[in-house]
């Protein structure tokens, strides 16, 4: 409920800010929000794991959702800020690209920061009003999944050194892979294509039409494709 909830505010809250800046729900727009609502319900995800989390080891339910939505405040603002700087190649772009697709960075940019707000604000009194107390002696079992991932978690924190040259590696040599990459938003097509107007007099029966652009058909699938 709690979750849920936070998702439909932060998309009324953005279609109250897309009213705002006068952006009209077209393609892009709702398309980014689709885009959008994988990213705008991790921070209050991150906010509500931590008031479990620190109420389970025994913190009052006040002080818990309070450290959970003030410790990692910052951090959620930066990797806000991170995933919007995805999409402003976009925007930025001077080509019809960043015409036609400007919204896409502007409803990201604004669904994000909306759910990064309601999620240190709103999340938490919901915690408060909604997330019941752990119960230390109920019985903790975790799952096969859950216990493969903590031995591979501790592993990685034993080798940290080695775990850190991984990511580094990992980075370079994506950076360096990147330069081959070709850079088109939109991908060429493989199929070469062309468009031939024709006119006739105004009046022209349909069978005339039809006869002559039968003659051009004839033409057209007689090249090879070898002549321009």
């Amino acid at each position: 409920m709690i979750i849920g909830s936070g998702l439909i505010l932060t998309i009324f809250a953005t279609f109250i800010r897309l009213a705002i800046f006068g952006i009209d729900l077209q393609h892009m727009s709702l398309g980014a929000l689709i885009i959008a609502l994988g990213m705008i319900v991790d921070k209050s995800i991150v906010v509500v794991d931590g008031a479990s989390v620190r109420m389970a080891k025994g913190m009052s339910r006040l002080d818990a959702v309070i450290d959970a939505a003030k410790g990692p405040s910052m951090s959620l603002l930066g990797a806000t800020f991170v995933a919007l700087m995805a999409f402003y190649p976009i925007f930025a772009s001077v080509e019809s690209a960043g015409e036609y697709c400007r919204t896409l960075f502007s409803v990201v940019g604004m669904s994000l920061l909306v759910s990064w707000f309601l999620s240190i604000k709103v999340t938490p009194l919901q915690c408060v009003a909604l997330l019941k107390a752990h119960d230390p002696d109920a019985d903790q079992t975790e799952s096969a999944m859950i216990r493969s991932y903590r031995k591979v978690l501790a592993l990685a924190v034993r080798f940290r050194l080695a775990t850190i040259g991984v990511a580094v590696v990992a980075l370079v040599s994506s950076l360096v892979a990147f330069g081959s990459v070709t850079q088109l938003f939109v991908p060429t097509s493989a199929m070469n294509k062309f468009m031939i107007d024709f006119f006739a007099p105004e009046g022209t029966r349909i069978e005339a039409v039809e006869t002559a652009v039968g003659g051009i058909e004839a033409e057209v699938g007689r090249q090879d494709g070898s002549r321009p």
